[in-house]
């Protein structure tokens, strides 16, 4: 039974791919391929090839992708599969990218969003989208860009996808970045960790949180370039270190301090559970175990840019005070 044959070569196939060993891989599934093709057997041989394509992209052969996206690409629409024709213009269009080829990858990707649009495919058709606004992104089309990823993230609201509209808003946060539409990229960050969470993907909150710390602390630093040097101290510590739990769940990484600096402490509640009586009062210089939790807080590149302003140790010891005073007044309210 030679479509047995060609489908256990493709398991096998698909068993070497994910056991990484793409030469051994890329001849079961070419073994696979060819005994379809004898067979006539048009709409199996396409998928074969889908694992084929896989296969040698992982393998970082983009040339050779190429040549089986487009041979897809005839196979499907010889056997009039709209949606996996559209698929399959999109698999090519995306590695014309790679490739550098942005006018061809662009033409095939609104080819398919035109395709997805006639069949009612929301989902493909925000696909097709998003990577309309990559091309155009690297095109330096950003504000064309920003408005085809706006699609996206409205098409796959519709269908409600929120891990797809969580990505959607990530595209759409480093356009801002780009612009340097520093506001706009923490609120874009901040609705894409909201949607991630939603959808219950964790990868997809990690990515999304540490997209959030990024977005913020670009606009810190940003901001931080204008002012006097103690003034951009606080303004780093009081964005960073209390109030963007985004940065403080993300800046984890904690390096060791030099002889003069302040230690960090290892147990950031430590403050927090600690008695009344042992924090600073209102108004008093804070230091001891609430500057260094203070400063533990703080990102490694937050770090090193407040060390390299003159008076740095004492406006780390001014925000400390600053949050023991707010501390204490919360605890006897």
């Amino acid at each position: 039974d030679k479509k047995w044959e060609a489908t256990t070569l493709h398991s096998a196939a698909q068993a070497c791919l994910r056991l990484r060993l793409h030469e051994e891989a890329l001849t079961k599934v070419t073994e696979s391929s060819t005994i379809l093709d004898d067979m006539g057997e048009h709409a199996e041989r396409a998928t074969i090839l889908q694992t084929a394509l896989e296969i040698l992209m992982a393998k970082g052969d983009s040339r050779a992708s190429l040549e089986v996206s487009q041979e897809i690409r005839r196979l499907t629409k010889e056997i009039g599969k709209r949606s996996r024709e559209a698929n399959a213009m999109l698999m090519e269009g995306q590695i014309q990218h790679t490739l550098g080829q942005f006018d061809s990858a662009l033409r095939l990707a609104q080819e398919a969003q035109v395709i997805f649009q006639q069949i009612g495919d929301k989902k493909g058709e925000g696909l097709s989208w998003s990577v309309v606004s990559e091309v155009q992104k690297n095109m330096g089309e950003k504000a064309d860009a920003l408005k085809a990823c706006r699609t996206t993230q409205t098409l796959y609201q519709q269908v409600g996808d929120k891990r797809s509209q969580a990505y959607a808003k990530k595209s759409s946060t480093t356009l801002f970045v780009a612009q340097s539409c520093d506001d706009e990229a923490v609120h874009s960050a901040n609705e894409a960790l909201t949607l991630a969470r939603a959808s219950g993907d964790m990868k997809a909150e990690v990515e999304m949180l540490n997209l959030v710390a990024q977005a913020t602390l670009n606009s810190i630093i940003k901001r931080s370039q204008e002012m006097a040097d103690e003034d951009a101290i606080l303004h780093i510590m009081q964005r960073e270190a209390w109030p963007c739990p985004g940065l403080i769940c993300i800046a984890a990484q904690r390096d060791k301090m030099s002889p003069v600096s302040i230690t960090a402490d290892k147990t950031p509640n430590a403050a927090a559970n600690s008695d009344i009586s042992s924090r600073p009062r209102p108004g008093q210089m804070g230091t001891g175990h609430l500057k260094d939790r203070t400063w533990s807080k703080l990102s490694k590149q937050s770090r090193l840019q407040i060390r390299s302003l003159p008076g740095w140790q004492r406006a780390v010891q001014v925000f400390a005070a600053q949050v023991a005073s707010a501390s204490c007044y919360l605890r006897r309210m």
